[in-house]
């Protein structure tokens, strides 16, 4: 499968070589990425080529991720990228810019920074695990709500449905992935309100792994 890439959004823009060494990101994480360099550069994951090298720049652009952590801006700025995502959302039906949705988890894993790049976002809570930034409860969540998000979103697309829900269409969306996912949303009350109840939660555990990240800074 091919991919069409905007060059233009490379860092240093159009004036900037189509290929950089690791000694040239290195310096430019150090001294000119933004925020939302780090968190989309978090989410990298190694796809061809010399394994080695590969190698190199996870480690090198993971430990600069990492350090730039203990920034004390850093929690600030994660928390009002994730509020400037949120106003984008279009309600309860919503499950990637809504409170406690995708971006919640995505930034999550993308502040994981260090070690090998994965694929899977999940891999990266371990590490979060490990440094007491999410408790063991907190990864399970997690992992409920990741696959819980991703198949509401597959489960449309693959028959071809508009999604978020138009209003006429919410009574078939209650039933339908009532059904189908019930295992990953247990309790009582509608699809909807058992999904904004996880939701609810997921930003339970976004917020406070602020405040821990916020502690350590």
């Amino acid at each position: 499968r091919g991919f069409t890439l905007d060059l233009r959004l490379r860092g240093e823009g159009d004036g900037s070589p189509l290929v950089q060494s690791i000694d040239a990101y290195r310096t430019y994480f150090e001294q000119r990425a933004s925020f939302w360099e780090f968190i989309a550069f978090g989410k990298r994951r190694f796809l061809c080529g010399d394994e080695e090298t590969g190698n190199t720049f996870d480690s090198s652009i993971g430990r600069r991720i990492t350090e730039s952590r203990s920034s004390p801006a850093f929690v600030d700025e994660l928390r009002s990228a994730r509020t400037r995502l949120e106003s984008l959302s279009r309600g309860v039906w919503d499950v990637k810019h809504d409170a406690g949705g995708l971006y919640d988890l995505d930034i999550v894993a993308a502040a994981a920074g260090g070690g090998r790049a994965v694929s899977d976002p999940l891999e990266r809570f371990a590490p979060l695990v490990a440094e007491g930034l999410v408790e063991e409860k907190e990864y399970d969540l997690l992992d409920r709500a990741h696959r819980l998000y991703y198949l509401i979103e597959h489960a449309a697309s693959h028959h071809g449905l508009r999604y978020p829900p138009l209003p006429e269409r919410v009574q078939f969306f209650e039933g339908y992935l009532g059904a189908l996912l019930a295992p990953l949303l247990p309790g009582d009350g509608t699809f909807s309100e058992r999904l904004a109840r996880t939701k609810r939660s997921v930003r339970e555990v976004f917020d406070r792994f602020c405040e821990r990240l916020g502690e350590r800074g």
